[in-house]
């Protein structure tokens, strides 16, 4: 049995409105996929930041204690005026600048000596493994975290 004219035609139509239809959906789909992979990009970048952030902060407080331990430790000479350092993580190694400063005072009939000290971590380092990197870099972090001690 075959089709009347008008009904090939309607037949026809109907065929060339499918093909429009999905063009529409594949184009739609397309947008949505270039929408989740930056998106996802985005977030990756945001995560490693973040956890760049985590590690420059840990090592900067190393490098704080590190200072707080030569200080209080009468055999070693304690305050360097800048020390560089190299922070090992298990996710890698930080530098880390420790600075430190020393004031006597006067606090009844005791002559104890206050200690500023500061502690510099960055990534990436500048060259020599100085912190802070005026370079710097567009994943670039710095932390910097201060403290006192009294010997």
């Amino acid at each position: 049995m075959s089709l009347s004219p008008g009904r090939q035609r309607a037949a026809r139509a109907q065929r060339g409105f499918s093909v429009m239809l999905m063009l529409g959906i594949i184009v739609l789909m397309g947008g949505m996929l270039a929408y989740a992979v930056s998106f996802t990009s985005g977030m990756n970048h945001s995560v490693a930041q973040e956890a760049a952030v985590l590690r420059v902060t840990q090592a900067a407080n190393a490098g704080l204690e590190w200072g707080r331990y030569r200080v209080r430790i009468p055999a070693i000479p304690s305050c360097v005026p800048s020390t560089n350092l190299t922070i090992p993580l298990s996710s890698g190694a930080v530098p880390v600048t420790v600075r430190c400063t020393s004031a006597p005072y006067i606090e009844g009939v005791a002559f104890p000596t206050i200690y500023q000290l500061s502690a510099t971590a960055c990534s990436p380092a500048a060259a020599g493994g100085a912190c802070p990197n005026l370079a710097g870099a567009a994943n670039y972090v710095e932390r910097t975290v201060t403290g006192i001690a009294e010997r």
